[in-house]
């Protein structure tokens, strides 16, 4: 299973949506009101449980069969250790983005990050930063294929993105065709760079 994911704001969505666009079977939909989506609705039922610490079962999660996906959530170790008790097919994307501009995001958008609220800019970036390590950890140590993307730089590098896309997975897309859609479906103006 092939799933982009990374702390929230840092690009996920814009890249989910690039791959539903060019027919990937990613799931959800996408949100006007929070600028993101594209979450696998069973993903993310799932990957909410196990964060409010509710048992999940071995076969909900071996019931999920998709080949494609986003989540951020799988970025939080949690989710992760949970999955890896039952799967070791698991590959990433991991989109980055400097921590003060994930700050400036989470600010943006207040009303989705309400647990944020009280939190100071600097502990923000700090649990930015050990959420990272974490997952980067577990990838490492069960020996997990990931690529990391730095948002919004890939939204500049499109041969880059596409190479980890089929270096990870069976998807071998129409280089033109994508390149077509990318540019048709990135607005660099709604990029908020800081």
């Amino acid at each position: 299973m092939l799933i982009i994911t990374g702390v929230g704001r840092c690009g996920t969505s814009a890249l989910a949506g690039l791959f539903h666009r060019l027919g990937y079977p990613i799931g959800g939909g996408w949100d006007n009101k929070i600028q993101g989506g594209y979450e696998h609705e069973d993903l993310v039922e799932v990957n909410n449980k196990i964060l409010s610490g509710s048992n999940v079962s071995d076969e909900e999660i071996l019931s999920i069969n998709v080949e494609f996906a986003k989540d951020p959530r799988f970025s939080q170790k949690r989710v992760l250790e949970r999955w890896l008790t039952v799967r070791q097919d698991l590959k990433f994307i991991v989109c980055y983005r400097r921590e003060e501009h994930v700050v400036q995001g989470i600010r943006r958008h207040s009303e989705q990050f309400k647990e944020h609220a009280k939190l100071s800019d600097t502990e923000i970036m700090d649990n930015f930063k050990r959420q990272l390590q974490e997952f980067l950890s577990l990838c490492l140590r069960h020996d997990l294929e990931f690529r990391c993307l730095t948002f919004p730089n890939y939204i500049d590098q499109f041969d880059r993105t596409m190479d980890c896309v089929e270096q990870l997975s069976d998807y071998n897309t129409n280089r033109d065709k994508a390149k077509k859609v990318w540019d048709a479906w990135i607005d660099k103006n709604k990029v908020h760079y800081k």
